[in-house]
């Protein structure tokens, strides 16, 4: 259900060269959103669970990917 608003509000950005990235969250689960306005397709992460028994899929791996996300965007 978030998936559609979280489109709507990446296509609106006006900085479309550039690929856009968003992020959904309940609190405990995250999913990630690679937008590429130019040819109007999107990419969906795998689901993250923040509270997890799993140690592949937990709350590290999302600030990692939100740090990745960070350096992307900062480059010059």
């Amino acid at each position: 259900q978030a998936l559609p608003q979280t489109l709507a509000y990446m296509m609106a950005n006006p900085n479309s060269e550039m690929p856009g990235f968003g992020m959904i969250t309940t609190g405990d689960d995250y999913i990630f959103i690679k937008l590429n306005q130019q040819v109007r397709q999107y990419a969906l992460s795998d689901k993250f669970t923040a509270i997890s028994r799993d140690e592949n899929n937990n709350l590290f791996r999302v600030l990692r990917v939100i740090k990745r996300i960070t350096g992307l965007l900062v480059q010059p």
